[in-house]
Formats: structure tokens, sequence, C-alpha cells
């Protein structure tokens, strides 16, 4: 039985999954398995898989979404601990080897994860995306992932053990999956947070993440399901996930109003409000979505040519 599963989710990734595939293969740490999960591609993806990685246990499935390609990847695989990688993001080759060592020295450890670098389409890089995080850092960090994303997927190293206690990932997510993984996780344990970049994680565009409407609606079932199935919230988690309900609930709300979708946008906004009366923001857009549409873009035209 190999020390780790790395288990690798793709959909129409023929042009990324066999760079991914190459970081695995470059690892100084060696006693791993891959397990590629094919979630219904209609490119060249498993060509690519075959390519750089003929040993990998490939298997295909009808498209059924990234938490169900995970899912099903974590039932298939055999190692003691878990390693994730999207088939667009690439490992330093010295990721497992950094984590492997952490989870075996500390067993009060549910889960290690690292900083990383992000690329866009464009070919620019940022280094670090750890350093523009306020509450990013190592032990029960349940709170401060309440309040900020810093655990990427493609960084992750966790315990099958523990997965199997919590659970996987939520199949009825299609985004925002893997905080609600992590949340019941930190809930638990205590995790390790490495300030080495050890993957490179690459945005592009059209990705689920960056729709911004099915994001902030993820996220908003999310924290309610928190609130709903987590025992023994501390007072201050209560309020910290409170705060955030209505933040993406005043956000989807905005994204509504700015698309004119303006009985969606109240009923975001009133959602906000439920949860926190005091913010100001969701009040403001609440009553701009009575003024009459052409009002607004008035509005919106006078406000472009001030700025």
């Amino acid at each position: 039985m190999p020390t780790v599963s790395v288990v690798i989710p793709a959909f129409n990734c023929g042009q990324t999954v066999a760079e991914a595939l190459k970081s695995v293969l470059a690892q100084t740490f060696h006693d791993f398995e891959i397990v590629v999960v094919d979630d219904g591609s209609q490119d060249n993806t498993a060509a690519g898989v075959r390519s750089a990685a003929p040993n990998a246990v490939y298997v295909r499935q009808e498209n059924a979404g990234v938490s169900a390609a995970r899912n099903h990847g974590i039932r298939i695989a055999t190692g003691e601990y878990i390693a994730f990688l999207d088939a667009d993001d690439v490992w330093d080759p010295h990721k497992l080897e950094k984590q492997v060592r952490v989870l075996d020295e500390e067993p009060e450890i549910a889960l290690v994860c690292s900083d990383f670098s992000t690329a866009s389409s464009e070919g620019s890089v940022e280094p670090s995306y750890l350093k523009h995080c306020r509450h990013a850092r190592s032990g029960y960090v349940f709170d401060e992932v309440v309040q900020e994303y810093f655990i990427l997927t493609s960084s992750v190293l966790v315990r099958r053990s523990c997965l199997a206690e919590v659970g996987g990932f939520d199949e009825s997510l299609r985004v925002t999956e893997d905080r609600d993984l992590w949340l019941r996780i930190c809930h638990r344990w205590k995790i390790s947070l490495l300030t080495d970049p050890l993957v490179i994680k690459r945005n592009r565009p059209g990705n689920l993440s960056s729709d911004t409407g099915r994001a902030g609606s993820s996220r908003v079932k999310v924290f309610e399901k928190a609130l709903r199935t987590l025992p023994d919230l501390s007072s201050r988690s209560r309020r910290l996930i409170l705060d955030q309900l209505s933040a993406n609930s005043c956000a989807l709300g905005y994204d509504y109003f700015a698309r004119f979708m303006m009985g969606e946008a109240r009923q975001a906004l009133r959602k906000s409000l439920t949860y926190r009366w005091t913010n100001g923001r969701a009040w403001l857009y609440l009553l701009a979505c009575y003024l009459p549409v052409p009002m607004i873009r008035a509005i919106r035209r006078a406000k472009q040519a001030i700025l």
C-alpha cells in the first residue's frame, strides 16, 4: 500500500493534465500512486494521461462535477494520506516530501497545506498568495477558515482516516465544495500551513470559481450548512459565520442588481439583513432596487463619467 494517493479530477483538461502529472512524477518523495478520475471529458484528456503517466490509475465517469470526481478517486485510493491536484495546477518537486514529513511527525495534525503561486492566462505570476491573507496560520483554524480562503485544494495532503470521519466533498456544491470540507475538518482537528509556495495555481477564464453569482450562492449554502450541522460552535464562531452570510448574501444581491435582476436582488439583500440588520451596504442596494431602471442607468452613467 502506498503512503500517498494523489487524486486528480479531470474535465476537458487535455492541454494541461500532462504537465500536472509530470509535476507529480518529478516529486522527490516516491511512495505514491496516481488516481485520475475523468469526469466525462470530450477532448484528449485520456490521451494526455496515458502519454504522461501510463502507470496511473485512470477511471472515467459520467459528468457529475468535481466533488463527485474527487470522491470517486478517494474511494479507489489505497494510500494512508490523500493528496489532491487539479489538472490545471502543478506542484513543486519537494511538495510531498515536506508535507509527508509533517503528518508522519505530528499525529495531531489532520491536514497540511501550503502557500501557492498564481498564474494568469496571460502569463503573469503572483509568487505568494498568503502574503495577501490576514488570517492564514497553523493550528486550530476554524474561525480563520470562516473568515478567509487560504487552503488551496491542490496544496492539501490529508489523512485518509480524517476524511472517513467527516465524509468527503459535498456533491451538491459545484463550487466552494473545498471550503465546506475544510470547515468540517478544521472544526475537529489542527492543520499545518507551510509558508513555502509548493503549488502553481493556474487561473483560467471560464473556471467555475470565476462565476461570481454561482460562487456567492454556494458560499451562502456552505455557511448555512455549517450553522446547521456543526455541533458546539462557540459564540464567536457563530458570529463570524453570520457576518459571512450577511456579506455574501449582500454581494450576491449586488451581482443581481448589477444585472437588473431586481426580484432576485431584493431577495438576496433581504436575506443579508436577516443575518445582520446593520449591514448598511445591503440597505443601500435594497432601497436602490425600488428605483426605476432608467434612473439607475442614468446614475451609473453619471458615476462612470465622474470616475
